[in-house]
């Protein structure tokens, strides 16, 4: 019987093992977000015109929530914007941006990881 050369070298080998491993080890919101902090799942408008953040839940072990969540509202001018950072918290899923049809305040809301260290999403209301 005549052996077949399939060309699989220790390079292809050793590439099909890297990529294995980066799609089962992707990084996470885990892997970004510090003991304690909130890791925010979702954000969505209801249907009454009001933002709902759904938060998954409390990274680390161990840890207790917090007891509130800490936040900072600042009014901005030039075009008139009011933003919202969110101390200690991580966005899973990356920026997202939301249009509210029910609201006489605000149009549109934009979220997304503002810092990573320390870890601040921000919202802001156009």
């Amino acid at each position: 019987m005549k052996r077949r050369d399939l060309g699989i070298t220790g390079f292809n080998i050793a590439v099909f093992v890297l990529l294995l491993l980066s799609f089962f080890f992707v990084p996470t919101e885990r892997c970004f977000a510090a003991d304690g902090d909130l890791i925010i799942k979702y954000a969505t408008p209801d249907k009454a015109g009001k933002l709902l953040i759904i938060g998954g839940d409390i990274s680390g072990r161990n840890v207790a929530p917090p007891p509130q969540i800490k936040y900072k509202v600042t009014k901005l001018d030039n075009p008139p914007r009011m933003v919202v950072d969110i101390k200690n918290a991580v966005l899973s899923g990356g920026k997202k941006s939301i249009r509210l049809n029910n609201s006489k305040l605000t149009q549109d809301i934009r979220i997304a990881q503002f810092e990573s260290n320390p870890n601040i999403v921000r919202i802001v209301f156009t």
